[in-house]
């Protein structure tokens, strides 16, 4: 573990490094299966990006084609926050590697980071239901409907009289095979 006094000397030593040090196909292919993600996010970019002024980056070549795909390997999902991804030509490799439909891409960044994160939890099956509770006046439908949200209750609560009609929507949910309000 190397520190150094600030962060504007790793930047220099860092770029001095990528740059000056990561000429051969091989010393880049070595670096971007070895570096950690954290180090190839911050220093590496694909080879049409457009650097802002004084930005300090490597930038990944294309051909070959492998370095592409190792640097999207080595980023993940996180690749579609990556700076990177305003380089139009980078989007069909993401699309091809992990299937983000192109119009994801072109999302502002908020968007592609929720995208990541939902992306990231995983699948989850929902089941959509309606249900309606119906019975003579006074007859406890509000106090049922009350009950069935918190069974724990000991206390029956006393409810006023429903005038008219009351619409509840997405008030249940189940999980693990349990009701929960």
């Amino acid at each position: 573990m190397i520190n150094f006094k600030s962060d504007s000397i790793r930047h220099d030593v860092m770029y001095a490094f990528v740059t000056e040090c990561l000429v051969e196909d091989s010393d880049l292919e070595f670096f971007l299966t070895t570096a950690s993600r954290d180090v190839v996010s911050e220093y590496c970019r694909s080879w049409e990006y457009e650097r802002s002024e004084g930005e300090r980056c490597l930038f990944v070549p294309s051909m070959p084609e492998k370095m592409y795909d190792l640097f999207i390997d080595k980023l993940q999902l996180d690749i579609i926050t990556h700076c990177t991804v305003s380089d139009q030509n980078i989007h069909d490799r993401i699309n091809k590697h992990f299937g983000v439909p192109r119009e994801v891409l072109q999302w502002d960044w908020k968007a592609r980071e929720r995208y990541v994160k939902y992306t990231k939890r995983g699948t989850e099956t929902v089941h959509h239901a309606r249900g309606m509770i119906v019975g003579c006046a006074r007859a406890g439908k509000t106090t049922l409907l009350k009950r069935l949200l918190n069974p724990e209750s000991k206390e029956i609560p006393n409810m006023p009289s429903t005038q008219g009609l009351e619409v509840h929507e997405e008030i249940f949910e189940i999980c693990d095979g349990k009701l929960k309000g």
